[in-house]
Order: C-alpha cells, then sequence, then structure tokens
C-alpha cells in the first residue's frame, strides 16, 4: 500500500510541477472570430462565398481570409473590411495589420481619401502600439505620405516620408528603404529642392545597381531623367530614359509606360511634335488602368495642339484628360487641368467657359488647401478613439492572460490537495 501511494505521490507532484511551469499557449481568434456576423451577402458574390464561410466560422483563420481575398477580386473589399471589423490578439494582429492597409489602399483607388486616412490612422496607433511591427508603422506612415502628396500638402508629406525612412534605416538599406527615399525625392523636385532631390535619386540608383534590383533602379533612373528634363539637360534626360527602356523591356518584354510619357515630354519641348504624340498615343494604349497616366497623357496631346496653333483640338484632348482625372483621387492633377483648359478658352474668346474652369481650379485648391484644417480636427477625435480600442485590446490580452494563470494555480492547488490526501 505505502509503495502505491508512494508511486501516486511521485505522479500527482510530476503532474504539479509541469501544470505550474507550462507555458501559456498562444490563443488564437478562432472562438472569437465565430462571435462576429458574417457578412451573409457575400454569399451571393461567389460560390466560394459559402465555403469560406465554413471554414471562417470553423477555424476563424484571419490568414485564410487574407488569401481568399487575393484569390477573388469580386469579394476583396467586403472580405477586408470583415477582417478589420473581427476583435484580434497578439497571435492575429499581423492579419488585422495587412487588412487594415489593404482596405485603406483600397478606399484610395476608390477616392475616399478620407476613409483611408482613418484607416492608416487606425494602422499607426495598432502597430505602434504592439513591438516588433515596426515594418509596419513604417508603411503606414509612407502610405500617410503619399495620400498628404497626393492632395499637394507636401510638407506633410515629406514629415511622414521622414519617419518611414527613420524606422526602416535601423533594419539597414533595404527595398522598402530604398523605395521610401525615392518617393520622398519625388517630393522635394516638386518643392524644387532639387538637390535633396537628385541625393536621394542617386542613393535610389546606385542601391538598384549594386543589388541588381530593377524595379528600384528603373524608378530612380527615370527619377533621375525628369530630374534633368526639369532642369533643361535634355540630352541628359533622354539618355536616363532610355536605359530604363532597355531594362524594363529586356526584364517583362513590356513597355516603360513612365519612360515612354517622359521621352513624350521632352520631345515636346524640343518641338518634336510627331515623335512627342506618338510616345503619348502609346501610352494611352497600353496604360488603360492608370487613369493619372492616361490624364496626364491627353493633357500633354493638348500642349502638342496648341503648339501647332489648333485652339479648338488642344481643347477636346484637354476636355478628355478632364474627365479622365475625375476618376483619380490626385486633386493636383485636376486642378493643372482645369487651369489649362480656363486659359485655352480665355485664348479662344469663350470667356463664360473660361471663367467655368477658372472657378473649378479655385475650387480644387481651395480644397487642397482647406481640407487640411478639417482633417486635422478629425484626425485629433479619431486617435483619441484608436487610443481607446488599443486600451481596451491590451485590457483584453492582460485578462486573457491573468485567467491563464488562475487556472493554473488553481489546477496545481487541487493537483497538490490530492496528493496530501494520498500521503496522509
Amino acid at each position: 500500500m505505502s509503495l502505491i501511494r508512494s508511486h501516486a505521490l511521485y505522479l500527482f507532484v510530476l503532474l504539479a510541477f509541469v501544470s505550474c511551469n507550462e507555458k501559456p499557449q498562444k490563443k488564437s481568434n478562432t472562438d472569437r472570430t465565430a462571435d462576429v456576423p458574417f457578412p451573409s451577402h457575400l454569399a451571393a458574390l461567389s460560390a466560394e462565398a459559402e465555403a469560406y464561410k465554413k471554414l471562417a466560422t470553423d477555424t476563424g483563420q484571419m490568414g485564410f481570409l487574407l488569401r481568399l481575398a487575393g484569390t477573388y477580386p469580386a469579394l476583396r473589399n467586403d472580405l477586408w473590411n470583415y477582417i478589420v471589423s473581427l476583435p484580434f490578439d497578439s497571435v492575429t494582429l499581423q492579419y488585422h495589420l495587412k487588412a487594415v492597409l489593404r482596405s485603406a489602399q483600397d478606399c484610395m483607388k476608390r477616392n475616399a481619401g478620407d476613409s483611408a486616412l482613418l484607416l492608416y490612422n487606425r494602422g499607426v496607433a495598432e502597430a505602434s502600439a504592439n513591438a516588433g511591427y515596426e515594418e509596419a508603422l513604417a508603411m503606414f506612415y509612407r502610405e500617410i505620405g503619399r495620400l498628404y502628396s497626393h492632395r499637394s500638402n507636401y510638407a506633410n508629406a515629406i514629415g511622414f516620408y521622414n519617419k518611414a525612412i527613420t524606422i526602416s534605416e535601423k533594419r539597414g538599406l533595404d527595398d522598402n528603404n530604398i523605395m521610401y527615399i525615392s518617393e520622398l525625392g519625388s517630393i522635394y523636385q516638386l518643392t524644387n529642392e532639387y538637390e535633396k532631390a537628385l541625393a536621394n535619386f542617386t542613393k535610389a540608383r546606385e542601391y538598384g545597381e549594386r543589388t541588381n534590383n530593377t524595379a528600384r533602379l528603373v524608378y530612380a533612373l527615370n527619377s533621375l531623367g525628369d530630374l534633368s528634363r526639369v532642369n533643361g539637360k535634355l540630352d541628359e534626360a533622354i539618355s536616363y530614359h532610355e536605359r530604363s527602356m532597355d531594362i524594363v523591356k529586356k526584364e517583362s518584354g513590356k513597355l516603360d509606360l513612365w519612360a515612354c510619357t517622359s521621352l513624350g515630354k521632352i520631345y515636346t519641348a524640343r518641338n518634336e511634335l510627331e515623335k512627342a504624340e506618338a510616345c503619348f498615343d502609346l501610352v494611352i494604349k497600353e496604360a488603360v488602368t492608370d487613369v493619372d497616366l492616361v490624364s496626364q497623357c491627353y493633357l500633354n496631346l493638348s500642349r502638342c495642339e496648341h503648339k501647332r496653333g489648333l485652339i479648338g483640338s488642344a481643347i477636346a484632348k484637354a476636355i478628355k484628360a478632364y474627365e479622365v482625372s475625375l476618376t483619380s483621387p490626385d486633386l493636383s492633377i485636376r486642378s493643372s487641368i482645369s487651369h489649362e483648359l480656363a486659359l485655352l478658352y480665355k485664348e479662344d474668346g469663350r470667356f463664360e467657359k473660361a471663367l467655368e474652369y477658372f472657378s473649378i481650379f479655385h475650387v480644387l485648391e481651395d480644397s487642397l488647401n482647406n481640407k487640411e484644417q478639417i482633417k486635422k480636427r478629425a484626425e485629433i477625435e479619431y486617435r483619441h478613439k484608436e487610443e481607446k480600442l488599443v486600451e481596451k485590446n491590451e485590457l483584453q490580452l492582460k485578462a486573457e492572460k491573468e485567467k491563464r494563470n488562475i487556472e493554473a494555480k488553481r489546477n496545481s492547488a487541487i493537483i497538490i490537495s490530492i496528493a496530501v490526501i494520498l500521503v496522509l
């Protein structure tokens, strides 16, 4: 009997030790996902939605939801919004942040910049509140910088890009860091800070050449070409763009749309209008979905017609540019086009139409300038809400941890009590 008790005591003490020292397992969002109703209207979008609904309810795997969103474009936006609405913990935060980023980028494509900004700020709040998400935080800062650049608020854009660069530089020179540096160089060019722009583009070109990263190299070469054109160095600009076109053609067999557009601008400056028009027509044909590039090409075709003295044709091309720009989130492009249309109508003696487009131009400029004041107030209110959300998630994680500790202690107490009884 004493031998049995000894073995029993050993067994329960061992179990008690294991129970006390067992590391708490990371908790997935499986049970918590099921608490959030799946949007039933998605079932009508695709036959696969029903299978997705079952898997989401059974497993709640956010990673699978993201992959499904990438597979089925018709479901994409609804799936991202669904993921963003789900509660998240330390395990599922990475998926949550990806969904926030994708949903915000989709808002930008739909010309819903205000909604995108709110989502980007949410991403900043959540990524900065959790260690190990510096790369995601830098990406959110970059996206906010891009948004402000579209709104011609270059001071804010530069500030957010510098935040992204500061964070990413801690990881060393990698693709994302060089991307931020290159894009910041483009903003410096818009603000006429040419020396800063040249330094950024040169750094990006050297990185692209050293690492054989064609994407970064092509961006840098075209940026250097545009900078050379603005400074009147047309031969140098052509050499940069032609080199970029050769790289893209060798790499993918496709046309480098950026380089081709820029070459058209150079030929326009040289009054080689047929060459210029050939470049712009080619880009319009190839860049069907890039509304910014297409609208710019129509505007440049308008300038070619104006140089020929064909005011009516120039107006027709500029109107086409304006119509295309209506689907773009970049108000600065539409503002530029409306200003040129006003000047063309004035030159043609059609003063009512000139006044109409001058009015549109001023409204757009006021929108670009005044909207930022409204956004600042909205951002303060949103940040307050996000701080509450982050605090709520932190408290929830803390409560889960405390619950696991209490359960472990209770189990240990039960096991030890049984062991004592057996000994007695």
